[in-house]
């Protein structure tokens, strides 16, 4: 089988009479022919001349045209959108001879020179829509437009098949590549600084609820020191009003036995018992007296209690002289009590060590 592009696009040729009636060749689905009449005037033969046709209109003319699809490839160079860098564009065309008449008529003979121009003036249109870096996007859109068509150039001839690759030179491609590797750094240093930003907010919001949480945790520990001190205050003035109900019931062994466990209280207690019983001092030595006789608790814990006690009694004792409420003889009283109390609890230790040697 012949090689469509060996042979030749048109061949014309000047038969006689006795060839016609020989050959009378028709047109077919891969050559096409066409004659040239008395009259100047081109006719597609699509039947058969007749006989008379042959002796009495004998055709001037009789072209053979190749109507059988053909390809072509060629180079092109297209601006991009940004028109400093270009595309190069291999072009694979496959085109076909549509108007046997035409193409004749206008005697067509290079076909590839002719539609260079016609891709490059539309493909340029196209490419400049599209960045030096969108050469992918660029073939998509080519191949829609140009892709299974048929397109009509001129001269009889149609565009059946175009496949457009687009390619960067050399000096354009060393360019993308620097700009694209400056754009990532780029993207890099931009990364890490919204990271670093955001860090930042974290952990100033981070700062401002550990701050409100300190603030919290401040408040939550006032709060508890008071209700501490609240529920220490409930339970001082329970321990107080038993105290003044064991005042009152003169139960003094009770009175000892809570005393022993609370010292803290033997100053309120000594007030309590002069404020409640206005008592003089002998009576409050008696009542000192009294705590330290009983055996339910120990002496030497009681020694503190007594200590305490001769203080706050000797206390009340000066206020009472500051503000000339004496006793009725004029004694000062003080010093006896404290004196006493002191004495009275030494010796009673004393007594007790003696004890413990006997046994």
């Amino acid at each position: 089988m012949t090689d469509p592009e060996d042979v030749p696009l048109l061949r014309r040729e000047t038969p006689t009479r006795s060839e016609l009636r020989k050959r009378n060749p028709v047109s077919d689905d891969r050559s096409a022919v066409v004659y040239l009449d008395q009259r100047g005037e081109f006719n597609l033969a699509t039947s058969r001349l007749t006989a008379g046709e042959i002796w009495l209109d004998t055709p001037q003319a009789m072209y053979t045209v190749d109507i059988a699809p053909r390809r072509c490839e060629f180079e092109l160079r297209l601006p991009s959108g940004e028109e400093a860098f270009f595309f190069t564009a291999r072009a694979q065309v496959r085109w076909k001879v549509i108007d046997p008449v035409l193409a004749v008529a206008r005697n067509v003979a290079n076909v590839p020179e002719m539609l260079r121009p016609f891709l490059e003036t539309r493909l340029r249109e196209t490419t400049r829509r599209f960045g030096a870096e969108s050469g992918a996007a660029a073939e998509r859109e080519i191949g829609r437009a140009y892709g299974e068509r048929t397109i009509p150039v001129d001269d009889g001839v149609a565009i059946t098949r175009c496949v457009i690759t687009l390619a960067l030179d050399s000096g354009t491609e060393k360019h993308i590549a620097a700009r694209t590797h400056a754009g990532r750094q780029q993207e890099r240093r931009e990364l890490a600084h919204t990271n670093k930003i955001q860090h930042l907010r974290l952990t100033e919001v981070e700062s401002t609820h550990q701050g409100r949480l300190d603030e919290l945790n401040a408040e939550h520990e006032r709060r508890l020191a008071e209700l501490q001190q609240q529920h220490e205050l409930r339970l001082q003035q329970e321990r107080m009003k038993v105290y003044a109900d064991a005042l009152r019931a003169d139960d003094l062994n009770l009175l000892a036995l809570r005393l022993a466990g609370h010292h803290e209280d033997v100053d309120g207690v000594l007030r309590l018992i002069m404020e409640q019983r206005n008592v003089e001092v002998e009576n409050a030595k008696a009542v000192l007296h009294t705590l330290l006789d009983s055996n339910l608790v120990n002496r030497s814990d009681v020694h503190g209690i007594m200590t305490r006690a001769s203080g706050v009694v000797s206390e009340q004792l000066r206020g009472r002289t500051a503000l000339g409420i004496g006793a009725a003889d004029g004694r000062e009283r003080s010093p006896q009590l404290v004196g006493g109390t002191a004495e009275n609890a030494s010796d009673q230790d004393e007594d007790e060590d003696e004890d413990e040697d006997d046994i």
